[in-house]
This record gives structure tokens, sequence and C-alpha cells, in this order.
């Protein structure tokens, strides 16, 4: 399968979405800005890094009550967008690939990815370097598509991603595997963070927390 990238943003993009953020408008569709609101909660005081931080506005979410945060975007035209929309003391925004970013071993009370492993082609290499980021005692939120998701009153696993721009997309069981080749603890939920979903769920996307 051909990998498809993100497209970079272009300066005519770049000054459009500053015009709606503006206005006041999302550049966060609701269901992403939920989850950002609810692992904000959770991250109340503590160090945090953005993996795939786009715009910057999960980034600002995070930041209204966290210590600080950082964020990682490969983009550099959205790195560039994220710096001028929001100047926050308690925030950067950093042009790197997680797959090898410079960022120091067990830096972090709290990494978050949302809807950013899909994209990934070396999904390993990210995973690695998430859990090397992470403090012994921190927490990883991170979101995918779920390939059994609801779909006209049906399920399906097996196939190509729906999204032409996804490298791949993982059932909830799969998502669950790979995780657990890395971190000893995971726990499947939705975007409130508080049920915990069987493998089996449809539900997407689908929320593993995880820790060391």
């Amino acid at each position: 399968m051909t990998y498809r990238e993100n497209p970079e943003l272009g300066q005519d993009m770049v000054k459009f979405a500053f015009h709606r953020w503006q206005q006041g408008e999302y550049l966060l569709e609701p269901p992403q800005r939920q989850i950002y609101e609810n692992i904000a909660v959770r991250a109340k005081g503590k160090t945090v890094c953005d993996i795939g931080s786009g715009a910057g506005l999960g980034t600002t979410i995070l930041a209204q009550r966290a210590q600080s945060v950082i964020g990682i975007e490969k983009v550099a035209s959205s790195v560039r967008f994220s710096r001028k929309c929001h100047p926050l003391t308690n925030v950067q925004f950093l042009n790197e690939d997680i797959g090898k970013c410079s960022l120091s071993d067990n830096s972090f009370d709290v990494v978050v990815a949302v809807e950013v492993i899909e994209h990934i082609a070396n999904y390993q290499a990210a995973l690695d370097q998430m859990a090397r980021i992470l403090k012994e005692s921190g927490t990883l939120y991170i979101s995918s598509p779920n390939r059994n998701q609801d779909i006209r009153g049906g399920a399906s696993g097996a196939g190509p991603p729906r999204n032409k721009y996804h490298v791949r997309e993982w059932t909830a069981e799969e998502f669950r595997h790979i995780l657990l080749s890395r971190f000893s603890q995971v726990r499947l939920s939705d975007y409130t963070l508080d049920p915990c979903l069987d493998s089996c769920t449809r539900v997407s996307p689908v929320i593993a927390i995880c820790r060391i």
C-alpha cells in the first residue's frame, strides 16, 4: 500500500485557518475536542506532551489545566501557525517527528496522541518514543479509529483504511495487542475515559489509557 502523508499546509490555507480561529470557530472536530477536554481534567498540574499537535487547539485545551505542555508536530507550517495563534507561557511547539524526537527520557507525566498513530508509517518507532519520554509513573492517552466500528448496523475488521490519509486502521483488539508489547497496563475506553471497554467493542475512536 502506498503511504500518503497529510499534505503540508500552504500559506493560503494557514491564513484561512488563522481567520477561522480569530472568528472563534473550531479547528478541532467535536469528538477530538471532547477527548482533549477529558484528558485535560486528568492532566491538571502535570507536564504533558501532545503528539501530532497540528494547529494547536488540543494543546491549548491541555494547557488550561496542565503545568506545561509541549506540542510535537512534523508539519512545519502547522508549527508556525500554532506559535502565532497560541503564544501561551506554558506551551512550546516543536517541529519534530515523534519517531525520532529529541525529547529526554522520562520527561512527562502525561503523553497524548489523539488520532495520530494511524497516520504514522513506522508506528512501532513512534510507540517506542512515547514509552521512552513517559515517566515510569506516567500515563499515555492514545486514540485511533476502530476497524470494527458500527457502519449501517454492521462491522468490518478487514480491508484497506477508510481514510486515504491513514497508513492502517486496527480493530480494538489489534490496537490493544500492539500497545501491550510496550506497556504493562492497557485499558480501552471511549471519549469520556471512564468505561472500561472489552476488545470486541465497536466504539470509534477507541482510546487506550496506558501505563509503563
